[in-house]
């Protein structure tokens, strides 16, 4: 983790209360505002935990109370394995097979033979991509810790179909210290990342034969025969269809690098000695809450020359905003209830038209929180086919193409479209599931 310094003092000195199971879970922050595949975040004993279908074999697996809700544990005592099906019992894909990148959170029970530790314990598996279309479980791929714990390898069965290391990193890792790990992979290359550093680069991954995705899942922290455990803790595993890139993966770490740090919820004494050590470790501006548990935000600040939006209240569910702005035109504001791409209705991908504002307007119309959690962005006003439909409006909105007025070639283009209700991207269609919402704003846009 970044600041290892700071890290391995925070670890040494208080790993007692990163480990003590009577502290308690510290609440999850919202999904991060980026396009997934899926996210595990191993939470759904809890009752307000999303209804989303779990990793494979989770019911019978041991949690942990950790920095986000709960943590999954593999160790030698699991008797199952926990796995992410490259399909799930749904239909959706939840693992890119070809080319793709699965980040996760992982505390080993261990540290590395450098720190002085006691070992993993053998060849700690972290995941096993496993293909079970034949008599046997056969491993296409394999990410794991060898027996000093001081080097990840990825390993598995090249084009060749003769087993091979396609690359490996030495690592450093300490018992109750919690490293971001992202492996991001294709026919054409791999990459692994270590918090947000660059560590290894190696050879391609052979892409699964076409009709093989159903057979293919991911098993997380041991081999399909529970085996060779991870020994440590697994916190919100993502899957993606393209690679992070160094920014995205940085922004992610030092955002939830820091919930990471702190573990969870310990006693007020616990909690200001923690509190004290976040700082040498990730000495960005802070802003926390006094009550135990509480999310942090980061204490921004802006100058004249930069957009941004400021809520300046939440009455009886509507909230109140003020744009601040170097320019004087108006922005569009838009509105989600859930930054995960995979839910159904209003989510990172399809979002709700608000209101139209002007920069620096004091009390913009409310705009009303549709439930307990939204989530806003602004959009210019800009029109690039000039059709009647803004260009923020087309991408988040309306789903149809901003540079082309009339993608579909009948006689209506997007704007008449969408007024009728109709689906700009084909002809003659009928509204889609989100039309009556869609009509109703855009209405009010007109």
């Amino acid at each position: 983790m970044k600041a290892q310094c700071a890290a391995s003092l925070f670890v040494t000195s208080l790993v007692a209360l990163v480990l003590n199971l009577s502290a308690a879970p510290r609440p999850a922050w919202p999904p991060w505002p980026e396009p997934t595949l899926a996210l595990y975040r191993f939470d759904e004993v809890d009752w307000h935990a999303p209804m989303l279908p779990p990793a494979i074999g989770f019911e019978n697996a041991t949690l942990q109370e950790s920095w986000s809700e709960y943590a999954l544990v593999r160790d030698g005592l699991s008797v199952a394995p926990v796995a992410v099906p490259v399909i799930d019992s749904t239909g959706r894909r939840t693992l890119a097979p070809g080319t793709g990148a699965v980040r996760f959170w992982f505390s080993p029970a261990w540290s590395s033979v450098e720190q002085g530790g006691k070992e993993p314990g053998g060849y700690a598996r972290l995941l096993e991509l496993v293909d079970l279309s034949g008599s046997a479980p056969q491993t296409r791929w394999s990410l794991y810790l060898g027996e000093a714990g001081d080097t990840l390898y990825l390993s598995g069965v090249g084009a060749d179909a003769k087993a091979m290391d396609f690359l490996k990193a030495g690592v450093s890792f300490i018992a109750g210290d919690w490293q971001l790990i992202t492996l991001n992979y294709s026919p054409k290359g791999t990459e692994l990342w270590l918090d947000d550093q660059l560590a290894a680069e190696g050879e391609g991954l052979p892409a699964p034969a076409q009709g093989q995705e159903p057979w293919l899942g991911l098993i997380i922290g041991s081999d399909f025969g529970v085996s060779a455990p991870a020994n440590g803790q697994f916190e919100e595993l993502t899957t993606f269809d393209y690679w992070p890139d160094a920014q995205q993966l940085a922004f992610y770490f030092n955002g939830v690098g820091r919930q990471a740090f702190l573990g969870p919820v310990g006693s007020e004494k616990e909690e200001v000695a923690k509190r004290e050590l976040l700082t040498a470790a990730f000495p960005q501006p802070l802003m926390l809450g006094e009550d135990e548990g509480s999310w942090m935000q980061m204490d921004f600040s802006y100058s004249t020359n930069e957009l941004w939006l400021e809520i300046t209240g939440v009455t009886n569910g509507e909230a109140e905003f003020v744009i601040h702005s170097p320019s004087v035109e108006p922005y569009d504001l838009f509105m989600t209830t859930n930054l995960a791409a995979d839910v159904p209705g209003l989510n990172l991908t399809n979002w709700v038209w608000e209101v139209r504002a002007s920069a620096g307007q004091t009390n913009p119309p409310p705009a009303p929180a549709a439930s307990e959690m939204a989530f806003y962005r602004l959009g210019t006003t800009n029109d690039m086919d000039s059709d009647g439909l803004t260009d923020a409006f087309e991408s988040l909105v309306s789903h149809s193409d901003p540079s082309a007025a009339n993608p579909d070639g009948d006689d209506l283009n997007d704007y008449e479209e969408y007024r009728l209700g109709r689906n700009p991207n084909a002809a003659g269609t009928v509204p889609d599931t989100n039309a009556v919402i869609r009509l109703e704003v855009f209405t009010r846009l007109e």
